[in-house]
């Protein structure tokens, strides 16, 4: 006598179902074959992921040349040199300042902002018209590198003199009128012919009046006064002394001061040394210029 289908059911109750049975021991065969490859995937993957990025190197300002011996030139020549730079970081790298002395400007060539591995340049101007003998002028540039945020860059070398007043400006100070001589200024040449013309100014307040040198480089002695009836207040004027020379036909000293009619009478300074090899006051200015700097070497 055959089961009936409850029967059946019940024995697959107990002994369960060959079909699930295959199924779950293909589900585990597959899985066991899974395990390796997804482990090997997974270590791929770990490999492939980027670590932390390293911080970026800041910026480096580096000068192909920091000093420049421009050798001996004639006063009144224009000295002009290009530095070459470049930023070795990996940062962008900004140029924030610029000093310089008041006779030497500074530009900066391509603009303040460098990116990292590119060039620029600062382009140093000497004016020497006013200035003869050894001279030495620097430049220092001020920028967001943190190792050298500040570097000097030099100009160097020999003014022959034509003519030249000295000092080429004068503070007389507080003074009183009717004192004859305040100051004195030489007026200095080593070129053969050169002669030295009758001083004038535009200020009454002023008595000029050239005597007989002191030393071999100069040719006259430029005695600065004030007249006796020069009136109270301040004084600001240009001696203008006319020379034969072709190169500086006009020597220009600026007189700057004050009258006072209580201000005591000042002892007269001597006539200066000569002393050219100061650099001048520095200055500050970032100027710029936007063309495409020296190539960096």
């Amino acid at each position: 006598m055959s089961a009936g289908p409850a029967t059946l059911r019940a024995a697959r109750l107990r002994l369960g179902d060959p079909l699930q049975w295959a199924r779950a021991a293909q589900r585990r065969r597959s899985a066991a074959a899974a395990g390796p490859r997804l482990l090997v995937l997974a270590l791929t993957l770990g490999a492939c992921t980027p670590e932390n990025d390293a911080p970026l190197a800041p910026p480096k300002l580096v000068f192909a040349q920091l000093t420049y011996d421009f050798g001996q030139v004639a006063q009144g020549t224009a000295v002009e040199r290009q530095f070459a730079l470049r930023n070795d970081g990996e940062t962008e790298l900004t140029i924030l300042n610029l000093r310089s002395a008041r006779d030497c400007t500074a530009t900066l060539v391509g603009g303040g902002e460098i990116a990292p591995h590119a060039a620029g340049a600062v382009t140093a101007h000497f004016d020497t018209d006013l200035v003869y003998g050894p001279q030495r002028r620097t430049i220092t540039v001020y920028s967001n590198d943190p190792t050298h945020p500040a570097v000097m860059l030099t100009l160097s070398g020999e003014v022959a003199l034509d003519v030249a007043a000295d000092p080429p400006q004068v503070y007389l100070g507080v003074v009183p009128p009717g004192v004859a001589v305040l100051r004195e200024v030489a007026l200095r040449t080593r070129a053969d012919g050169v002669h030295i013309g009758l001083p004038e100014a535009d200020a009454s307040q002023l008595t000029l009046q050239l005597t007989d040198p002191t030393d071999d480089t100069a040719v006259a002695i430029l005695g600065i006064g004030t007249a006796r009836n020069a009136a109270p207040g301040p004084i600001s004027t240009v001696v203008r002394v006319p020379t034969t020379s072709a190169r500086h036909p006009v020597l220009r000293i600026a007189v700057t001061g004050i009258v006072a009619l209580d201000a005591p009478t000042p002892l007269p300074r001597p006539t200066p040394i000569p002393q050219p090899t100061a650099a001048g006051e520095e200055r500050s200015a970032l100027s710029v210029q936007r063309s495409a700097p020296a190539q960096f070497e």
